[in-house]
């Protein structure tokens, strides 16, 4: 990406996530941030990311007790997707927190990209066992935390972005 290449900074994409919140994903971030509990949440940001972002496909799995969150770049060899991905990565840290509250770790972040020469600013962020050269760039964490009431969940302001029932 040019704006690590500009500002000498190869953890650029990762300050950029950090700077992102909920509503930086306009409606989706409304809708995530209104979820009844953590697992809706992630699943309609899932579900509804591509409309934001065309060249990434997140989805949720559960692994036994972990839950697993993927940013899964479409287009992996583009110019500047470590950048993304560490943007992406810094954007749902953030939402997670948002969602369950300040008590929210991760098991491990993990990322497709290489390892940087720095990982300390990585390490600030998170405060996870990192992984780098993992096969997806993903957050995982208890899935205990999925079926957690939403921290900032309106539920007047919920009905507003419930589909209609049929």
């Amino acid at each position: 990406m040019d704006c690590a290449r500009e500002t000498g900074c190869p953890h650029f994409g990762l300050l950029l996530g950090q700077r992102l919140n909920a509503s930086s994903l306009g409606a989706i971030g409304f809708m995530v941030r209104n979820a009844p509990d953590v697992r809706t949440a992630l699943g309609g940001l899932a579900a509804n990311l591509r409309l934001h972002n065309r060249a990434a496909a997140p989805y949720l799995e559960i692994a036994g007790r972990q839950a697993i969150f993927v940013y899964e770049t479409l287009y992996p060899y583009a110019e500047g997707w470590e950048q993304i991905d560490d943007a992406a990565t810094g954007l749902v840290w953030d939402l997670m927190r948002a969602l369950c509250g300040p008590d929210w770790l991760a098991n491990e972040v993990c990322f497709r990209r290489g390892k940087p020469d720095d990982v300390e600013p990585y390490w600030r962020v998170f405060r996870a066992p990192l992984l780098f050269g993992a096969e997806r760039t993903m957050m995982v964490f208890s899935a205990s935390w999925l079926s957690e009431k939403v921290q900032t969940a309106d539920p007047g302001l919920r009905t507003a972005t419930d589909p209609p029932a049929w």
